[in-house]
């Protein structure tokens, strides 16, 4: 008795079945599916001003001989989990015979995005055919990556200073490196009116993306005779990289004011006046 309603079971089951599949059902009533896109990898531009998209082209071809429809679904890798994607069409019905159209893929990448960086998206075609209990599928995956830009904030909290002759002023600069990659060949230039000698950093600077590194510049006045003088001059500080091929300038001020004589003592001509007053008044005693 239980075998007889286990293959009663079993029958109506494929009656089911064999009720669901049309009546011109033929050798291809399963859908062949391909999906290929054309172009890639590519790389996004995400520096400040960019749109920071690109675009993939892909096509989709399928044949089948009842009317089948395709939906899409996208999978993005770990890397670009937070980036946009957009699919057009989402989704697409077609006639029986052989079909091919034309897809896109959008990528947004945040600003900003580090060189670093680069993101898969696979895109699964999956077909299906009315009262089918499957699909077929096709898939291909693109690749994005990351453009490196360049650039470069060079600021000092302090901007001018006094200093008498024959003395030194120093500054502290803080640059930083606001581009999306690493940059290996910093050097440091410093522009003086003649006479004064700049101390700096003369090796490279490494600075990585976001970092800042801070140096310290130093500009030593004349080493003359200076009866008098009081006038501001101008500083100006180059940073600069090969490979990146950019620079930034930064211009500070240093007011040299005051008197220098070299091998001139004060106290020595305190001592001396006093000397020659007190001789004098001898004299002028004794006179």
């Amino acid at each position: 008795m239980k075998k007889i309603k286990i293959g009663i079971i079993s029958l109506v089951t494929i009656s089911v079945i064999l009720l669901c599949i049309p009546g011109n059902a033929s050798a291809q009533y399963w859908p062949v599916v391909e999906f290929k896109f054309t172009d890639s990898p590519q790389t996004v531009d995400v520096e400040p001003g960019a749109n920071y998209t690109v675009v993939f082209h892909g096509t989709l071809s399928t044949h089948c001989d009842n009317p089948l429809t395709v939906d899409f679904e996208i999978k993005r890798s770990t890397n670009a989990a937070d980036w946009t994607v957009a699919l057009s069409p989402s989704s697409i019905s077609l006639p029986p015979g052989d079909n091919d159209r034309d897809v896109t893929l959008s990528v947004w990448v945040p600003p900003e995005t580090s060189s670093k960086i680069s993101g898969n998206i696979e895109v699964t075609a999956r077909g299906w055919v009315y009262g089918s209990f499957g699909g077929t599928e096709g898939k291909d995956t693109v690749q994005v990556h990351v453009k490196p830009y360049y650039k470069l904030s060079i600021a000092s909290s302090e901007a001018y200073q006094e200093v008498t002759p024959h003395s030194k002023a120093s500054f502290k600069f803080n640059i930083q490196n606001v581009g999306n990659t690493v940059i290996n060949d910093l050097t440091v230039s410093v522009e003086t009116p003649s006479g004064w000698r700049p101390i700096y950093p003369t090796s490279s600077i490494y600075i990585n993306e976001k970092e800042i590194q801070s140096v310290i510049i130093s500009v030593e006045t004349p080493q003359e005779w200076t009866l008098w003088k009081d006038k501001p001059e101008r500083i100006n500080i180059t940073v600069s990289s090969t490979q990146a091929g950019i620079s930034e300038n930064y211009n500070v001020y240093v007011r040299e004011k005051g008197t220098y004589i070299p091998g001139f003592d004060p106290i020595f001509v305190i001592v001396a006046f006093g000397i020659a007053l007190a001789i004098l008044g001898k004299r002028v005693k004794h006179a």
